[in-house]
């Protein structure tokens, strides 16, 4: 296909099966010709030059969008129920140290149980979560 019969049906990319100068064999974009490889490679890029321009798109996407946002908290809390309670439940104890003397993190081995808390410092506590994950 080409880009003038993809723009009459009112597409948004197109393939023409040819390498684009870079060699990608990829869609091209049809409001400006560029493969789409090309354009991830120059956005990513662009957000490792200046990352505080998407954070700041970040944001203002938040504020334009607030009740999308909300949506998404309330279903992350829905599904996650017994691991925000473990969360708060944490949050009221007083915090220890680590067995290393470092200062400690909450870790709930059950969240069934969220006063049963070990208190390790954050590279113990990523070491458990790593040994976790390996077992499943």
């Amino acid at each position: 296909m080409n880009r003038k019969t993809a723009k009459v049906q009112g597409l948004v990319r197109y393939f023409t099966k040819k390498p684009c100068p870079k060699g990608h064999i990829a869609e091209r974009f049809v409001k400006n010709c560029v493969c789409v490889e090309c354009s991830k490679e120059h956005q990513k890029g662009h957000n490792q030059r200046k990352p505080e321009l998407g954070l700041a798109r970040g944001e203002r996407w938040r504020q334009r969008n607030l009740t999308k946002v909300a949506a998404k908290h309330r279903k992350y809390y829905e599904r996650n129920t017994q691991k925000e309670a473990a969360r708060n439940a944490a949050k009221k104890l007083p915090k220890q140290l680590c067995f290393c003397g470092q200062p400690g993190e909450a870790h709930h081995p059950d969240y069934l149980k969220p006063l049963d808390v070990v208190w390790l410092c954050k590279k113990h506590h990523q070491e458990v979560h790593r040994a976790q994950n390996s077992r499943r």
